[in-house]
């Protein structure tokens, strides 16, 4: 018998090979798992998992801080040079940013 790797169960009825965990995990594990489909149960693959996909949004989140660390830089200096219109507009980039990371975060 099998214990599940994440809840440390051997009692489980049904179990599956997780690509993420690269195991044998229950099937309650899998389903609170961020990457389980909850609108495709019936579906024999609703992991959304991707190994390759995990990564590029891992990229595109480093991509997206240092533009964030750039324009906060830049902010900074057009606020002391007094130019506070300017200023405003790469608040509103950084905010927009930030908006795009946390999505990127959650897996959207």
């Amino acid at each position: 018998m099998n214990t599940c790797p994440i809840c440390k169960s051997d009692s489980f009825q049904e179990s599956i090979n997780c690509p993420k965990h690269k195991d044998v995990i229950c099937m309650d594990c899998c389903r609170q798992c961020e990457h389980y489909d909850q609108d495709k149960p019936h579906i024999a693959h609703w992991c959304r998992y991707r190994p390759q996909e995990a990564a590029e949004r891992k990229d595109k989140i480093t991509a997206i801080e240092e533009q964030i660390k750039f324009l906060d830089d830049k902010q900074d200096r057009l606020f002391r040079e007094g130019n506070q219109r300017k200023a405003e507009d790469v608040v509103w980039e950084i905010v927009a940013l930030k908006m795009k990371k946390e999505g990127l975060e959650k897996g959207a």
